[in-house]
């Protein structure tokens, strides 16, 4: 498994009453894949992916990284059309945080897929808050009441995990269970902010798994956040302003 290493660099505005600029300095990796899909059915089984060389920086100089597949993926094993994965789109923050999204449609038979994003690992954060939302939208095409039901283990279709990469890692959301019907339908969820004490965090990834009815279209999107307590972040405040004034 390859990697890509890139700086995380805490800064704030330029204003006499914010002494904590260049607060830290610490490594982030992104692991390879990045951006994974895969479509299986009755008719076969396909994969999409891509490592971090497709990921370009976004803004330029601001150490953050995006995944755009703004054309479509035709998911195909031998001459079955398995699936197709009309948009993916993937955000990496080394704060740490990460965005996964995509457009999906199922082939001629019931299709399950899964959407996984890279697992970000990052230097450990002790107590951390923690939050994540994510909305999934079916559409029926054909007029045969589409329905997506999530399979990610507890049921869900989202699945946000840190400290191991999805679904060995340590669940913080797992939820949108079904969501269907005739027509266009949306489900969203939404967790936190939650301060995990006791705990340190150390890596994150997330995944959308469901079953999909042949045919019909399915959109998702979502995020992920993970960050330092206040009275972490306040400690590292005072601590750099110690060194800035030595």
């Amino acid at each position: 498994m390859s990697s890509t290493g890139f700086r995380r660099i805490l800064g704030c505005a330029a204003i006499a009453a914010c002494a904590m600029s260049s607060l830290a300095s610490a490594d982030a990796v992104i692991n390879d894949p990045v951006f994974t899909v895969t479509a299986t059915s009755s008719l076969g089984s396909a994969t999409f992916s891509v490592n971090s060389t497709s990921l370009q920086e976004f803004p330029a100089g601001s150490g953050r990284f995006r995944f755009l597949q703004l054309t479509p993926v035709v998911l195909q094993d031998g001459p079955n059309v398995i699936g197709t994965l009309t948009q993916g789109t993937l955000f990496l923050n080394p704060d740490p945080q990460i965005g996964l999204g995509f457009a999906v449609q199922a082939g001629a038979a019931d299709t399950v897929f899964s959407i996984t994003s890279s697992t970000l690992s990052f230097v450990g954060i002790t107590n951390p808050i923690v939050e994540a939302s994510a909305a999934i939208t079916t559409t029926d095409i054909g007029n045969n009441n589409a329905s997506l039901v999530g399979i990610n283990p507890g049921g869900g279709a989202y699945l946000a995990q840190y400290n191991g990469t999805v679904p060995a890692g340590i669940t913080y959301l797992n939820g949108i269970p079904a969501v269907g019907g005739f027509g266009s339908n949306s489900s969203p969820i939404n967790a936190g902010p939650d301060v995990l004490v006791g705990t340190t965090a150390v890596d994150m990834s997330a995944r959308f798994s469901f079953s999909l009815t042949a045919g019909d279209l399915a959109s998702g999107t979502s995020n992920f956040l993970i960050t330092p307590e206040p009275a972490s972040l306040a400690l590292l405040a005072l601590s750099a302003l110690m060194l800035r004034r030595r």
